[in-house]
């Protein structure tokens, strides 16, 4: 699974990258590699949604990609059974929170641990939870305009500048 990008598609790009006003959230110059077809449909599906139109429904297909993305990860490394036994439950049963924090504990310290951490920190105004909320909750609110990553920290359209390195499954959604 791979995000790849062919920025000769559109002259402009650079400019449009860092716009945090931009019409979509994921350009059209990138594509997604994956034997996973929900994932890939996801990924085209997210490339024609109105940042502006439809912020609710970006943020909690974001949620759901980060919950198919985790699990294929896991799947890549074998770990189902290890976390099915961690949490005396079948793998299925393992919440994204769970999945999270099993891969934390297995990562050395690297861009991809921090990352987890941020989402796992409850205190963090933009962490699973406030995903969740988009899943689960009828009260959350988030504003894509103002809000700062928690995958790679970038502030402004950070959700659409998040980042996974190619050992989680996904690259960068900019380069």
């Amino acid at each position: 699974r791979k995000i790849e990008t062919n920025s000769s598609k559109v002259p402009h790009i650079s400019v449009l990258k860092r716009d945090v006003n931009r019409p979509k959230l994921i350009l059209d110059i990138y594509t997604l590699e994956s034997t996973d077809k929900r994932l890939v449909d996801l990924f085209n599906e997210l490339k024609k949604l109105s940042v502006a139109k439809y912020p609710t429904c970006i943020c909690a297909c974001m949620r759901v990609f980060l919950d198919i993305s985790v699990r294929l990860y896991i799947e890549e490394k074998g770990w189902e059974n290890e976390i099915a036994k961690c949490i005396n439950n079948s793998f299925q049963d393992a919440t994204l929170h769970k999945r999270l924090a099993y891969i934390k504990d297995k990562l050395p310290k690297c861009e991809e641990k921090t990352i987890i951490e941020r989402l796992l920190n409850s205190s963090n105004e933009y962490s699973l939870d406030v995903l969740n909320g988009y899943v689960h909750s009828s009260t959350s609110s988030l504003h894509l305009d103002t809000m700062e990553c928690v995958f790679c920290g970038h502030s402004g359209s950070g959700i659409a500048e998040c980042s996974f390195n190619k050992r989680c499954g996904i690259t960068k959604y900019y380069t």
